[in-house]
């Protein structure tokens, strides 16, 4: 299954499951590909644990996310590229 749109991804958020952080251009250091399990789910972010600690990602509105075929999610900020992540299903 890949994620396509937005609703699917918000349907698929659960405590437990994990996101690969592929890349990050804010902050390189937090991406390389880190598999991270999500810890907390709200309605608009998520946690997941980072080095013991909550790392939180808020969640994008839909003009603001690309879904890609190879079952990535491009995320922008302010109309710019920003992070890419990838839901292990």
């Amino acid at each position: 299954m890949t994620i396509k749109n937005m609703s699917q991804f918000k349907k698929w958020l659960e405590k437990g499951k994990e996101i690969q952080f592929i890349e990050n251009t804010m902050k390189p250091e937090m991406a390389g590909g880190q598999i991270r399990e999500i810890n907390k789910v709200q309605t608009n972010a998520i946690t997941t644990l980072v080095n013991g600690r909550d790392s939180w990602l808020d969640i994008p509105k839909a003009k603001d996310t690309k879904f890609n075929e190879d079952g990535t999610i491009d995320i922008y900020l302010n109309g710019n590229y920003w992070l890419k992540i990838k839901p292990i299903i």
